[in-house]
């Protein structure tokens, strides 16, 4: 069997081709990344079979729309879904897949991240202003200046607390030894920092997930299981102290964290995911 991806170069599109490299090795198939079938397209023996819609909105864009008219693709991989969104003749074919990459650097079982001494309470590092001046004052930028605020407060309170942005892998290093991390969504709803919270054992506060923004189809996080649910950035500073009082809740939370990484959202368990969808596709 041969699968070809046209990825064109994006980032965001990048970890679909590693997961495939992944299965390619487990599975013996060839893979390549082409440009000479359409963009953001993965083809299995010579049929296009799947279209990735990677972009930041729950709805399908302009782009994903012309794409879907061009060519008859039997399943569209979709980052950012809802089921209460109208996706007219296209709901069928969508396949919620959230948005995720992974850090390849760390490679901890459950147990090893269920061990880590975490000493720092809180992590805030997130962008408050994107390269884009019209989001400057967009809804979610002033929450997340709430956030990080609120997350500077708690610090000069006596909590340890990482607010400013940093390198890459200092922030990566860290989130290894924090116990809870707010995040509040941007552009996007589903954030690059979701799976690599989840890989490192990281608490997240977040608004509204579950079943309405399934992070895969068959993966659902669930409020007080897999993270904390708040929808209001001015209660993130009460939410973040009661849980920090509670140390055998903060565990449990944790563990659930782990299993759902080992079981489902691994990178080897990623990569059998998209196989096994590909394949099923034919």
């Amino acid at each position: 069997m041969k699968i070809r991806i046209n990825t064109a170069g994006n980032y965001y599109v990048a970890p679909i081709l590693s997961l495939l490299g992944i299965a390619s090795k487990k599975f013996g198939f060839e893979l390549a990344d082409v440009r000479d079938i359409p963009e953001y397209a993965i083809e299995v023996d010579g049929k296009l079979l799947a279209y990735i819609s990677h972009g930041d909105g729950i709805g399908l864009s302009v782009n994903d729309c012309k794409a879907l008219k061009a060519d008859k693709y039997e399943s569209v991989f979709k980052f950012h879904y809802s089921p209460s969104h109208d996706y007219g003749g296209y709901r069928d074919r969508i396949i919620a897949c959230g948005l995720y990459r992974w850090w390849p650097q760390y490679n901890f079982d459950s147990q090893q991240i269920l061990g880590m001494e975490r000493k720092i309470d809180i992590m805030a590092r997130m962008r408050i202003r994107c390269s884009k001046p019209q989001f400057y004052h967009k809804p979610w930028s002033k929450a997340r200046e709430i956030l990080v605020r609120t997350a500077e407060k708690l610090s000069e309170n006596g909590y340890s607390a990482r607010t400013s942005l940093t390198k890459r892998e200092d922030y990566a290093r860290e989130l290894l030894h924090t116990k809870m991390a707010f995040i509040w969504t941007g552009t996007a709803y589903l954030g690059w920092k979701i799976p690599e919270f989840l890989q490192q054992g990281v608490i997240m506060i977040h608004p509204t997930l579950g079943s309405e923004h399934p992070l895969r189809e068959d993966v659902a996080l669930e409020d007080g299981v897999h993270f904390v649910c708040c929808n209001n950035p001015r209660d993130y500073k009460k939410v973040a102290k009661e849980l920090l009082k509670d140390k055998q809740r903060m565990e449990s939370i944790r563990k659930d964290i782990a299993k759902l990484w080992a079981e489902k959202l691994s990178p080897a368990r990623m990569a059998d995911w998209y196989y096994g969808k590909l394949v099923g596709a034919e």
